[in-house]
């Protein structure tokens, strides 16, 4: 449980990171840049979620296939 744990909170931090960067972005531009860590935030909150569940997290990008597997 305690590396789930680990885990969950990992993929938090790298969130936070991506969404931190993207609002600095947001903020002061580039603006179309904010889409990537935006993206990126997106897809790390997504599989916080599915490793917090104990589900093997695959190595995508795709969003709704992340989504799939919240369900």
């Amino acid at each position: 449980m305690s590396n789930q744990l680990d885990l969950t909170r990992g993929w938090f931090r790298k969130g936070e990171s991506d969404l931190q960067t993207c609002r600095l972005l947001n903020k002061n531009g580039p603006y179309d840049t904010a889409c990537f860590p935006a993206q990126q935030a997106g897809e790390k909150y997504l599989k916080r979620l599915i490793a917090f569940h104990g589900v093997k997290i695959p190595r995508t990008h795709n969003l709704e296939g992340l989504e799939l597997l919240c369900i």
